[in-house]
This record gives structure tokens, sequence and C-alpha cells, in this order.
């Protein structure tokens, strides 16, 4: 009876044993795993904040090409409208002249 208790808690401290194994193994890979998301979260983070200051930089260059282009068409109009005064009385003398 002695050696039959014997043996089967030695069978059973066997499978604690292999149990123990096998749940420190998953625990390394879990580790593993975990190291290797928090490098991936990291090169996320960075390409977002890299991303986010490349969206800044365009939003800049944005602004100052509308400034540029507000400027231009500002002066062509202004060029415009000195042509048309210039143009006026050339106009209302002919106009008179039909009348």
């Amino acid at each position: 009876k002695r050696l039959a208790a014997s043996s089967q808690k030695f069978a059973e401290a066997g499978k604690v044993a292999a149990e123990l194994k096998s749940l420190a193994a998953r625990f390394e890979a879990d580790k593993e795993a975990q190291e290797r998301l928090l490098g991936q979260a990291e090169a996320a983070r960075s390409a977002q904040a890299h991303d986010g200051r490349r969206e800044a930089e365009l939003h800049a260059e944005l602004r100052t090409e509308q400034r540029e282009l507000d400027a231009t068409r500002y002066r062509l109009l202004r060029e415009h409208e000195a042509a048309m005064q210039a143009a006026l009385p050339a106009a209302e003398g002919a106009q008179a002249s039909l009348l």
C-alpha cells in the first residue's frame, strides 16, 4: 500500500512539475509577446508624432501659399479695376457720341 501511495504521489508530482514547466514556458512566451507589442506601440507613437509634425508643417505651408494667392488675386483685381477706370472715360465718350 505504501508503495502504491508513494507511486501515486510521485505521478502527481510529475504532473504538477510538467504543469509548472508548461506555465513557465507560457509565461515567458507571453512576456516576449508583451515586449514585442510594447515595441510596436512605441514605434506607432513615434510615427504618429512624426505624422503630426508633418501635418503641422503642411498646414503652415498651405497658409503661406494661400496668403500669397490672396495677395496675387488682390493685385490682379486692383489692376483690373485700374484698367476699367482708365477705359471708362473712352466708353462714356463713345456712348455720348452714339446719343
